[in-house]
C-alpha cells in the first residue's frame, strides 16, 4: 500500500500509526445499539469504555495495562504496533492468553487466537462515528464477531451476531 503524496506527513503518520495506540491514559467511551432491533441485546454495560492503564511488570512479563469496553478485569498488552498478545489479570495474577493483535495486517490474513477463535483481517477503509472520522481502518473478522480498528484510534466499532449488538465510538480523549 503507497503513500498519496498529497497527504503529506500526516497521511504517513496514520498509515505507520499501530492499529491500538497504547498510551497511558486513553480513553475512549462508546454506545450499544441493537444489530437486529426485533431482538434483545445482550451482553453489554452502563459504561462501555476502553482504557489504556500504566506499564506493568506481570509475572515477569512487560506491557501495558487495558480494559476492554465491559470487561470484568483487565488485559496486559504485550508487543507493539500490530503485533499484540493479550493475559488476563486476574487478582494481580496472569491467566488466559489470546494474540488481540496480528501482523501482518494485510487483507485476507488468517490467525488463530489461541483461544479458541480464527481471526482474519478485511481492509474496512474510512469508519465515520460520533466520535470522528477515522481513516485506515481494518476488521478483525471473527465467527460471530467483527471488530473495526483504525491506525492511531484503537477500536471504534464491534458488531456481535451472537449478542445482537453494535457498539460505536462516541468520544475519546485523544
Amino acid at each position: 500500500m503507497g503513500v498519496d503524496p498529497s497527504e503529506g506527513d500526516a497521511g504517513r503518520a496514520t498509515l505507520l500509526a499501530p492499529l491500538v495506540p497504547l498510551i497511558s491514559g486513553h480513553v475512549s467511551s462508546f454506545v450499544f445499539s441493537p444489530l437486529d432491533p426485533a431482538l434483545p441485546v445482550t451482553e453489554t454495560c452502563d459504561d462501555p469504555q476502553t482504557v489504556v492503564g500504566e506499564p506493568a511488570v506481570i509475572d515477569g512479563q512487560s506491557g501495558v495495562l487495558y480494559q476492554t469496553f465491559c470487561g470484568k478485569y483487565p488485559f496486559l498488552l504485550i508487543g507493539t504496533s500490530d503485533q499484540l498478545l493479550a493475559i488476563e489479570i486476574r487478582d494481580g495474577v496472569a491467566g488466559q492468553s489470546f494474540q488481540y493483535i496480528h501482523s501482518p495486517v494485510v487483507a485476507g490474513e488468517s490467525w488463530s487466537s489461541g483461544a479458541g477463535d480464527i481471526f482474519t483481517w478485511r481492509e474496512a477503509g474510512s469508519i465515520v462515528t460520533a466520535g470522528g472520522s477515522f481513516e485506515n481502518c481494518w476488521e478483525r473478522e471473527g465467527a460471530r464477531s467483527r471488530f473495526f480498528y483504525c491506525r492511531g484510534a484503537g477500536l471504534v466499532r464491534a458488531i456481535d451476531s451472537e449478542f445482537n449488538f453494535v457498539l460505536e465510538l462516541v468520544q475519546k480523549n485523544f
